[in-house]
């Protein structure tokens, strides 16, 4: 589950977002990785808000300020169900992610952080994959990474409502390298890793 690699050759996949601060990558960076909040993460430094149309012109709401006002009936929303639907998820990943690193505190210390890590895949079939489900900008890097990795199951992670004791569960099965019965393995990397190739 947890091990160390020397200028073992990965793969990873990474797209342009504008929360993220980092420049894109190029053949021949080297980059240390687990000291600063991954972009995957750094998402949840944006406050989520929502265009509102005052009198004054539009200005940003808080989501919560939103919902609380079309729910009093002092907004009219056209598409309510798209904005909690996105709301709600972005609020289940976060906390999904806070008690990831909770448990893995607990249960794994020397894995590499999810909100620290990069994710790395052992073929390109596999992050082929990846590439196609966070779209067409996005870039394959081939890298040469020296570092510890943790190979866990993405099956494990919360994806909708559950009792939190099941959460905690699953969060301690991932940590733990157990596999899900939908097993979808994923590899966390922290460490230095150089670009060989980017496609």
């Amino acid at each position: 589950m947890i091990e160390d690699v020397t200028k073992s050759v990965f793969f990873h996949v990474t797209r342009p977002v504008p929360w993220n601060e980092h420049q894109p990558l190029k053949v021949g960076d080297e980059i240390a990785v687990g000291h600063r909040t991954n972009p995957f993460f750094g998402f949840y430094e944006i406050p989520r808000t929502i265009p509102v149309q005052t009198p004054d012109g539009q200005l940003l709401s808080p989501i919560l300020t939103f919902l609380s006002a079309v729910r009093d009936g002092r907004i009219a929303a056209s598409n309510l169900a798209g904005i909690a639907h996105d709301a709600t998820q972005h609020y289940l990943i976060l906390a999904r992610e806070l008690i990831w690193e909770e448990v893995r505190c607990e249960v794994a210390p020397t894995a590499p952080s999810r909100q620290r890590c990069i994710w790395l895949s052992d073929t390109v079939a596999a992050a082929e994959i990846w590439k196609q489900r966070l779209g067409g900008d996005a870039s394959l890097l081939t890298l040469e990474c020296t570092g510890t990795i943790a190979r866990v199951d993405a099956g494990f992670l919360l994806g909708d409502a559950q009792p939190l004791s099941e959460t905690y569960a699953n969060a301690r099965s991932y940590w733990q390298g157990s596999v899900s019965k939908r097993a979808e393995p994923e590899t966390l990397f922290r460490g230095k890793a150089t670009v060989m190739s980017v496609a």
